[in-house]
């Protein structure tokens, strides 16, 4: 089994994870649409994205615990991809548009304004704010699995 996970690097503070980041920023466009009356709070509060950024090492340890696999490689994919590839806001929120279009449609009811307005909040957000000018906590890892014999 071939897997790929964004993952924070080992000893990384989990707030600090930039995926994480992008999550508050998201947030703080949601509860400005609150704010001017585009959405209720109470839709706001009703959206949850429970999510965790595993290290490496956390991984493996799952992998190892569970038994039924084991790890035959292992390798992070994006040192100096950040440097070499900077993002703009509109990138970015056009790649969170695209994840998580179908669940703000669905649980949010949003329609293709709302969306329009959250995600251009985002991109200009991104782009004024210094939260994402911090040194790289995070990665994409690869992950090559073989199912264990013995279980």
């Amino acid at each position: 089994m071939v897997l790929t996970f964004i993952t924070r690097l080992d000893g990384a503070p989990y707030s600090q994870v930039s995926a994480n980041r992008s999550l508050y920023l998201l947030e703080s466009c949601l509860v400005d649409m609150v704010k001017k009356g585009t959405i209720s709070e109470e839709r706001m509060d009703e959206f949850n994205l429970p999510m965790y950024y595993a290290s490496p090492r956390e991984m493996k340890e799952a992998v190892e615990r569970n038994g039924r696999f084991s790890i035959k490689k292992m390798v992070e994919l994006v040192e100096g991809l950040v440097e070499a590839y900077p993002l703009t806001g509109k990138m970015i929120a056009s790649q969170m548009r695209a994840a998580l279009v179908g669940l703000l449609k669905e649980k949010m009811q949003f329609g293709k304004e709302m969306l329009d307005e959250l995600f251009d909040s985002f991109g200009w957000k991104h782009d004024e704010s210094s939260i994402f000018e911090l040194v790289r906590e995070s990665s994409i890892t690869f992950v090559l699995l073989e199912r264990s014999t013995t279980n």
